[in-house]
């Protein structure tokens, strides 16, 4: 789902930038763009091109082409047109709408072939969008609502966890997706997601319970405060939220959504930090 599929746009201070993407902050990101990824010429930015002309432009992949012909058309030579292709990118990242500027970079995330290269690629964007006071952040490849910067950190961590933890690191990814749907933001699922990345970290680590409680129990020396308070968070987001069992309308807006997704992230990284080890 791209980005202009998500967001739902929510001002919360003036000075950010939310529904706009001023000609040089395009200068700026295009020309870490330009210069990391398309500059290359090389097969991965080929087989980008390819990709971005298809499934994102959908126009014929064949006019990414072109025929060299020597001098009386004798011999012929197809070459791939880097040169038109990239100018083509480059007129529509500086002339569509912002969104469609920022469903362009999710889709260079989720497409370009070289993933090292976009790790370099992710803290270049993201200094720009920080610097030139832009209410968005890359998450996981995810232009996302933003999120303060030591809370963005807990949710990277959540999104890294080593293998076995792999069904964890999808309800947090799950979670932040519907954090970030343009149409109709969904905050409730967004929530549900959180506390699944819970559950499911439960069961991986005791091998059989997927509750809360059943992870605390065998997890006996949390601190006291740490596990009640989120027996309490559980038991909202469990009983009120997924099971309506309160019988009144819950107040589920972006800052609950927020919140529990980076709460959620913070005990998924505590626990596998101190818990990861032994198997369930």
């Amino acid at each position: 789902m791209r980005f202009s599929e998500r967001y739902g746009y929510k001002k919360v201070d003036d000075s950010l930038i939310w529904e706009d993407l001023p000609l040089p902050s395009r200068n700026r990101l295009w020309s870490r763009i330009d210069g990391l990824v398309l500059a290359s010429k090389d097969d991965d930015t080929k087989k980008f091109l390819t990709r971005l002309w298809d499934k994102f432009y959908k126009r014929e992949i064949a006019e990414l082409w072109y025929t060299s012909r020597s001098y009386g058309g004798y011999f012929a030579k197809t070459y791939f047109d880097f040169a038109g292709t990239i100018k083509y990118v480059k007129d529509f990242f500086f002339n569509d709408k912002w969104f469609e500027v920022f469903d362009f970079i999710e889709f260079l995330y989720e497409n370009y072939p070289d993933k090292d290269v976009i790790d370099r690629l992710n803290p270049l964007l993201n200094s720009v969008l920080e610097e030139e006071n832009l209410a968005y952040r890359i998450i996981d490849g995810i232009v996302s609502p933003l999120i303060d910067k030591e809370e963005i950190k807990e949710i990277e961590k959540a999104l890294n966890p080593p293998d076995r933890f792999a069904p964890v690191k999808e309800h947090i990814k799950n979670s932040l997706k519907h954090l970030s749907d343009k149409k109709e933001p969904d905050y409730e699922d967004s929530i549900r997601e959180s506390i699944h990345a819970v559950e499911s970290l439960a069961k991986i680590i005791t091998g059989k319970d997927k509750s809360l409680s059943g992870l605390i129990q065998t997890l006996k020396d949390i601190p006291f405060n740490l596990r009640e308070g989120f027996k309490e968070l559980y038991n909202w987001s469990s009983k009120d939220l997924r099971h309506g069992k309160s019988g009144k309308e819950l107040p589920t807006g972006f800052e609950e959504a927020v919140y529990m997704m980076v709460t959620c992230s913070a005990f998924v990284n505590y626990v596998i930090a101190k818990y990861g080890e032994t198997e369930g």
